[in-house]
């Protein structure tokens, strides 16, 4: 499947899960980094800190206990003395305790604190003997043992104490080092990752733009096209997603317009032919022309523009209640009582009496015969239309067809068959005056 056959909704979600999957994945490693760092800072807090804290302690224990043995030179009393004791062993066991946290704690070069334990043991008999000393009251010999190996070892116990807090100094600097490190790789990382996921947004974005503006501006190209009355355009969009549709749609409305210009043009047309023929027809009926030429000229022109093979038309005498024939196209009566219909007799006479038009298809009798010099045609089609005006009847028309007669023809009767009545009335009129001036000279 094309790319651009895919729909625009599904084009649209594509492009979402992507960045959706993009921001999981940068927060998935944002948590990954983030847990290094918790437990680098674990690590800093187990080790180098509350390491630190320990040693600090046992170095404010180990002071407290050489304070406390100091004291006991001074101590002028067996309670004061007991107390001494008390305060020694209480800070003793204090420093074990520490001592077992930073032996529990300490990953790297446990042996450190297992000889700094071993020197802090090592001086317990030497501070023993001290206090023996004190407690006989052998002052001089107890300073001695204190001023020798008392500090000796206690200065020893300093050095291991100093080592052990370098050692935790150092881890602590190393372990922040890596927390610094995690930090600055995450960051880079982070930075990377979304970089390149506004960087896929982009491309997602623009491609799904470019897919969805460019047809759009095809269709909105033939819009404009179509605006200026060019209903043929062609649209260049083949898609099977909404644009597709949306351009199938305008395809669909496209031929229904098409449709209905070709419809609009053929009415247009039709009327322009109707009108064309009112013109035409009026021409020929200009000037003051008598009866029979007004009425050749009118069957003719009528017979000409309708393709009417044979055609007659008759005036009506109200005062001797008869029609006369007066013009004629391929037209030649029998005889002269042919030229003559009463009103009612036959279906030219009952045109008149009903003021209607009538009509036969596919007659098998000779109705009417049309004479050439080559053949004798008879028309199969009748069509009978009498004209008037104010309900007043002035004549009738008779055409005889090979084919059908159509819709058109009757409309176009229609609409000449008043001024048609006009035009013969008035050329009655003036025949009539004209009869009447000569009366009135010749009495």
């Amino acid at each position: 499947m094309r790319f651009k056959d895919i729909r625009i909704a599904y084009r649209l979600s594509l492009g979402f899960m992507s960045l959706v999957v993009i921001t999981i994945m940068i927060g998935l490693m944002a948590l990954q980094k983030m847990k290094l760092l918790s437990q680098q800072t674990e690590k800093m807090y187990k080790q180098p800190l509350s390491i630190s804290n320990e040693i600090r302690d046992i170095q404010s224990n180990i002071n407290a206990i050489q304070q406390s043995v100091k004291d006991i030179f001074t101590a002028n009393s067996g309670t004061e003395f007991h107390e001494i004791l008390l305060s020694i062993n209480k800070n003793e066991l204090n420093t074990y305790s520490a001592f077992n946290i930073v032996l529990e704690r300490f990953d790297e070069d446990r042996h450190l604190v297992i000889d700094a334990l071993d020197v802090f043991n090592g001086w317990k008999p030497i501070r023993e003997r001290i206090i023996k000393y004190a407690k006989m009251r052998k002052i001089d010999k107890a300073k001695k043992v204190m001023k020798t190996r008392g500090y000796q070892h206690v200065e020893l116990l300093g050095e291991k104490m100093e080592l052990l807090t370098s050692v935790t100094r150092k881890n602590g600097e190393n372990l922040f080092s890596g927390a610094q490190r995690i930090y600055e790789e995450s960051m880079v990382s982070m930075f990377f990752l979304v970089v390149m996921s506004l960087l896929i947004g982009i491309i997602i974005t623009i491609f799904t733009t470019i897919s969805i503006t460019g047809p759009l501006k095809n269709i909105i190209h033939s819009l404009n096209v179509i605006s200026h009355d060019n209903l043929e355009a062609e649209l260049q969009v083949e898609r099977n997603d909404e644009i597709g549709q949306l351009a199938n749609a305008f395809r669909a409305m496209q031929a229904n317009l098409l449709q209905k210009a070709k419809k609009a043009k053929k009415i247009d047309e039709h009327r322009n032919w109707i009108k064309t023929g009112q013109t035409e027809l009026y021409e020929q009926m200009r000037g003051n022309q008598e009866v029979k030429e007004l009425a050749n000229n009118v069957i003719r022109f009528i017979c000409e523009y309708l393709n009417i093979q044979i055609g007659t038309l008759y005036i009506f005498y109200e005062r001797t209640r008869h029609l006369k024939l007066r013009g004629t196209y391929s037209f030649t009566p029998p005889n002269d009582k042919a030229k003559f219909v009463k009103l009612g007799e036959g279906l030219l006479g009952q045109a008149v009496v009903d003021k209607a038009n009538i009509k036969l298809k596919d007659i098998d009798y000779k109705y009417f015969v049309c004479n050439s010099s080559l053949a004798e045609i008879v028309p199969r089609n009748i069509l009978i239309v009498p004209f008037m005006v104010e309900e007043k009847v002035i004549g009738v028309m008779e055409f005889g067809k090979l084919k059908h007669f159509e819709s058109q023809d009757n409309e176009l009767l229609a609409a000449v068959a008043e001024n048609l009545a006009i035009a013969f009335d008035s050329s009655l009129m003036r025949y009539r005056n004209i009869r009447l001036k000569k009366k009135q000279n010749l009495i």
